[in-house]
């Protein structure tokens, strides 16, 4: 290939990664309040410190491993009540891979002890710009959410880890907090487990400081399996790939790591 071919060529995959890995951002794909919420997060998903990076990076691996046979990879984020940080967790994953475009990516949470919604919860997504449709059923254990104009909705409810509406098998499980942490080997049907936790908020100004914080981790995740699947996408921080990664094996674990 003749040396400005080549430049040309250059500037042109460089052109359309960047147009395709922005492309969610112009999409009216949300709401609004929601869409300038996600440009917030990415800024802080550039940070995420390296301890944290390590449980996630395990996430991604089990993902890309899935995907890359052309399977769905599910996750199920587990903590006691069911009530705050496992659906924060399940819905963070569920609207940043709808970002990204990546439908087999499917995030369901549950717990071991579920009580009704925890409302700094919802209040802490509608303050992102998830809208709430409707109200909490009698039970306060469920809700309807909705992410834009185009139809994005998602139901979030509390229940056990092991309801009809969560995976049997072939799937993720993920703790959130301590008390479920050493649980995870009791959770039949997951061939991979790892613990992603987050502190207990004690105010609901804390409830949205760890939604904010989820959301950044979350978007980092999905970036990071994009990534390693698409081998034009161009992240946020300017870095192509033009090349797909090495497939990546993931070590089959029936134990909670350390």
């Amino acid at each position: 290939m003749e040396p400005l071919q080549a430049i040309i060529l250059s500037i042109f995959l460089l052109t359309t990664g960047v147009f395709a890995s922005m492309n969610w951002l112009r999409k009216p794909k949300f709401f609004p309040q929601l869409q300038s919420f996600l440009g917030n997060v990415q800024r802080e998903s550039v940070h995420i410190p390296a301890e944290r990076r390590e449980s996630l990076h395990r996430i991604r691996d089990y993902a890309i491993q899935r995907m890359n046979k052309g399977k769905q990879a599910s996750v199920l984020f587990i903590c006691a009540e069911n009530c705050g940080r496992s659906i924060l967790t399940q819905v963070w994953l569920d609207v940043m891979a709808r970002a990204y475009e990546l439908p087999q990516l499917l995030s369901y949470s549950g717990g071991t002890q579920p009580e009704a919604l925890e409302p700094a919860m919802i209040k802490a997504l509608e303050e992102a710009g998830i809208q709430v449709k409707g109200e909490v059923d009698s039970l306060g254990r469920k809700v309807d959410l909705k992410l834009g104009p185009q139809n994005h909705k998602l139901s979030i409810a509390s229940k056990f880890f092991d309801d009809v509406a969560n995976p049997k098998k072939n799937f993720m499980a993920i703790t959130t907090d301590r008390f479920t942490q050493n649980f995870l080997e009791k959770v039949q049907g997951a061939h991979h487990q790892v613990p992603l936790v987050y502190d207990k908020p004690t105010s609901a100004s804390e409830v949205s400081a760890m939604s904010f914080t989820i959301a950044a981790e979350m978007m980092y995740l999905a970036r990071e399996i994009k990534r390693a699947l698409d081998p034009m996408f161009v992240s946020e921080t300017g870095s192509l790939k033009y090349t797909q990664l090495k497939p990546v094996v993931v070590r089959e674990s029936h134990t909670a790591a350390a």
